[in-house]
């Protein structure tokens, strides 16, 4: 279960990226273009904010898993 929960933290960091990445190129907000609702926005960039929230907590977990194991 942890595991499929940090694949989906993933999968939201990487299409956050991209979001920025092309408004920071072409000044397009993807999300905006494709969703019209402010709320529905709002969810997703919520979503995108504890992913990486998620993923931190994932990563310090595993770090210290490793530095027991040395």
């Amino acid at each position: 279960m942890l595991k499929k929960l940090d694949s989906l933290a993933v999968l939201f960091l990487v299409l956050g990226g991209l979001v920025w990445g092309v408004y920071g190129l072409y000044r397009v907000n993807v999300i905006e273009y494709i969703f019209d609702q402010l709320w529905l926005i709002r969810i997703l960039y919520v979503l995108f904010g504890i992913a990486l929230i998620c993923h931190l907590v994932s990563c310090r977990k595993d770090m210290k898993k490793k530095r027991t194991k040395r």
